[in-house]
């Protein structure tokens, strides 16, 4: 799956970090970018990739802060 302009991402990858952001969001109640990069031990460049996706298909929510929250059930 397309995930950024030149990046994609297999579906069973897809849905491991969905897992793994919906974790470290329920565990402190936001995530940064550099947190999902750490976590994941990956880069920036996919992190952001990953995390923009996941606000796409509406899973997440970009703050302004920059962190991301879950989505509400009454938000997708």
């Amino acid at each position: 799956m397309r995930i950024g302009r030149d990046l994609y991402a297999h579906p069973d990858a897809l849905a491991a970090v969905q897992r793994r952001v919906r974790e470290l969001i329920a565990a402190d109640g936001a995530v940064t970018l550099a947190r999902v990069r750490d976590d994941l031990e990956t880069t920036r460049k996919f992190a952001q990739a990953h995390l923009e996706h996941l606000d796409a298909a509406r899973v997440t929510l970009r703050r302004s802060d920059d962190a991301r929250v879950l989505r509400r059930r009454s938000e997708r």
